[in-house]
């Protein structure tokens, strides 16, 4: 993630994401205690991913929170995936499909505002996204 990219809006699964990442210690090499609650943490974000549909129909799902809980998704997969526990791994690939299905449906997504500049938009396109970030 670039460090500009969250800076006026940060959707609150990627901070809660962030500070789950700060919080982890590969391995479990902290104290019981703390691998105890880094767990649960990391399973209660997870699950209040999955319920959060994010290219419903919902108006609250704009660009950036879809962005957003995809880029959380990654960083819970990194964890899981490379922790060493055989459990997190099962479930980081589990959760595969999921986060092909929301990087597709951000394709898609792109690909559906391309199509809008193609068919004649006033406004020429952005040279960066940080230019877009700032006039939206």
């Amino acid at each position: 993630m670039h460090k500009a990219l969250y800076k006026t809006t940060m959707p609150s699964c990627v901070l809660k994401a962030w500070t789950t990442c700060s919080q982890y210690t590969p391995g479990g090499g902290g104290s019981v205690a703390h691998r105890g609650m880094f767990l649960r943490v990391l399973h209660e974000n997870v699950t209040e991913l999955h319920a959060s549909d994010i290219f419903g129909n919902s108006c609250n799902n704009t660009s950036i929170e879809k962005l957003g809980r995809l880029h959380a998704l990654m960083l819970y997969q990194t964890m899981r995936m490379f922790d060493g526990d055989i459990t997190l791994s099962s479930q980081a690939a589990d959760d595969m499909p999921l986060l092909e299905s929301w990087a597709a449906g951000m394709l898609t997504l792109r690909d559906t505002l391309d199509r809008v500049v193609e068919a004649g938009d006033e406004r020429p396109p952005p040279e960066t996204w940080e230019v877009c970030a700032v006039s939206a």
